[in-house]
């Protein structure tokens, strides 16, 4: 396991003699919009099923969700976190490679690593347009079963490629295999316009979608596989039984029951206000250069005024956690990632901003 994953609220509570649920943490991408109170009163009251074994295949789950997106429930497999099938696709696809397009989600580099698998490291790719470069050159020079994780918008730089130009990447390549992390797709738009679910799932293609960034439930550890047949037949056979706890099989049921689309669309329209809110503040901070992204975190780039790992620790004294981007390769300390909150805690991280910045001036 690597460490430098942001989120890290245990230390930090801990240092300050808190609840981990004091911290203001900007460090992680999750939703702060509350979920239907119906959700937590079913919750609540289903706590007695963990006394009972969950099942063992999530059927329910699994079905429940291939109606959401109107598929084959043979096309799906529920895991813990889409991490579970980020360890698992390096360790039973035979591909000799696997490619990796920097700045991104460092649990690829490490599932790869732990497999002992090739890694061919591409990029960095910080303003959208670098990616051109990757679509129409680089691919060309891959191999055959190569692995492409593809984070679909992108973590850290908040990138989004459109669902057909990438689509259409895939069909045109069908020798390479495509793992679309689409954890923030929902963020971005509606279903039909962010996510390759709704292709016709060519046999090259793995789909990823998170329940943790969209409705705020990291804690619950539950993300799925969307692929072809053939493709989710040879991940089950190597999958463990029981891989999700009751709870959170409830959990997951008790989402989808709850949160509609127009639950989406609600969570969009709320980042978007809190997003051109904050940008509109941050930018009087002229230390500050916004890296123009799709998504409700941002990533920025201080100049050489700022001491971002001073910044830090004055910010973790207020309980506040923001994420340094130096662990992400192509990218160095001068570059930070915010994940947005709720107004309020919005503006109390712009106040503290603030007053630590003017003090160093």
């Amino acid at each position: 396991m690597i460490l430098g994953h942001g989120g890290e609220i245990y230390d930090l509570a801990k240092k300050l003699n808190i609840s981990p649920i004091e911290i203001k943490d900007f460090s992680t991408n999750i939703s702060h919009y509350p979920l239907p109170s119906t959700f937590w009163d079913d919750l609540i009251s289903s706590l007695p099923k963990i006394r009972l074994l969950p099942e063992v295949d999530n059927s329910e789950l699994i079905h429940s969700f291939s109606k959401k997106y109107n598929l084959s429930p043979l096309n799906i497999l529920a895991g813990n976190g889409t991490t579970e099938f980020i360890y698992l696709i390096p360790r039973i696809l035979g591909s000799k490679s696997i490619v990796i397009l920097n700045p991104t989600y460092s649990d690829y580099r490490d599932a790869a690593s732990a497999e002992g698998i090739n890694i061919i490291e591409i990029g960095a790719f910080i303003e959208k347009e670098d990616y051109k470069s990757f679509f129409e050159n680089d691919i060309k020079r891959l191999q055959k079963n190569d692995i492409i994780f593809f984070c679909n918008p992108n973590n850290p730089t908040g990138h989004f490629i459109s669902r057909d130009y990438l689509l259409n990447t895939v069909k045109e390549n069908p020798d390479l295999l495509w793992v679309i992390d689409e954890s923030y797709a929902p963020f971005v738009d509606n279903d039909p316009n962010s996510s390759l679910i709704f292709s016709d799932l060519p046999s090259n293609l793995m789909i990823l979608r998170s329940f943790s960034k969209i409705y705020g439930l990291p804690g619950i550890r539950l993300g799925f596989l969307v692929a072809h047949k053939n493709i989710t037949d040879h991940c089950r056979s190597y999958m463990q039984p029981w891989n999700i706890n009751s709870f959170t099989q409830t959990a997951g049921l008790l989402i989808m029951k709850y949160c509609d689309s127009f639950f989406d669309e609600s969570v969009r329209f709320f980042y978007h206000n809190e997003k051109a809110f904050f940008l509109e503040e941050i930018r009087k901070f002229l230390c500050f250069d916004v890296i123009p992204g799709d998504t409700h975190y941002i990533l920025f780039k201080t100049d050489k005024t700022v001491d971002t790992k001073l910044l830090i620790e004055k910010l973790k004294e207020k309980g506040i956690l923001i994420r340094l981007c130096d662990n992400f390769k192509g990218l160095d300390q001068s570059y930070l990632r915010i994940g947005l909150r709720n107004r309020s805690d919005n503006m109390l991280l712009l106040s503290e901003l603030n007053a630590i910045l003017s003090i160093s001036e």
